[in-house]
This record gives C-alpha cells, structure tokens and sequence, in this order.
C-alpha cells in the first residue's frame, strides 16, 4: 500500500465517522509542502528565495524537481496543485518525476541525496 492510499483509507474513515480527526493527527504527523522545501533547500544548500524564479541552473532546477517528486509521494497534492504552489505547470511536476528518477538511476550523488531526504522524510512522518 503507498503512501497516498493508506491516507485516502484513512480519510474515507474520518467521513465515514470511524475514526476522530484527533486520533488521525495524533497517529499521522503530516508532512507539509513547506517541510519539504525547507528539508531540500538546506540539503542542496540552495536559498529558499530563488527556488521558484526563472532560472535553470542546475542545483537550483534539481532542487525544484526534488521538491515536487518528495511533495508528490509525502503530500496528498494533486500534480495540478503543486504546479501552483512551485509556479509551474502540472505537466512540469511529471516531468520532474520522471528525470528525478532516471537521475536516481544513473548517478550516484543525486541517488544519495534522493535518498537521504526521502529517508529524512520518513522519519518525520513516523515521529508523534
């Protein structure tokens, strides 16, 4: 089961009156869009500030990748919604995914910083 659906059986739950919005929290700790960024910002050592411009240097174009494959798989937002939040078009966020992961792939560095944050973010999801 991913990530995304055990959250969409547990929401089904909440409307179905099965389980308390204060048992949900206190279970879950939720990863937030803002979470992310901060986590990939100060990993790849990139200002917050220039996350989102026009630029395409590298570090910062991998940053904005990163943060949009980790908020696709930690957060329940639809691509269209994290296009928003990252001043791209959800076409963009596919994209992201899909070179985020043919870097994950072939090159060893990127490999242990995906790594590292998805294991980072992990963590947080699991702590109370």
């Amino acid at each position: 089961m991913t990530y995304k659906q055990y959250h969409i059986i547990k929401l089904n739950e909440l409307r179905r009156g099965n389980l308390s919005i204060l048992d949900y929290l206190q279970r879950e700790r939720l990863i937030t869009f803002e979470m992310i960024e901060g986590f990939v910002a100060k990993t790849l050592d990139v200002n917050e500030a220039i996350l989102y411009t026009k630029t395409r240097l590298r570090t910062v174009a991998q940053a904005r990748q990163l943060i949009q494959t980790l908020a696709y798989l930690f957060t329940n937002m639809s691509t269209t919604e994290i296009g928003r939040r990252t001043e791209r078009d959800h076409s963009t966020v596919l994209h992201a995914k899909k070179t985020v992961y043919n870097l994950v792939e072939t090159d060893r560095n990127f490999r242990e910083i995906y790594n590292n944050l998805y294991k980072t973010l992990k963590h947080e999801k699991r702590q109370v």
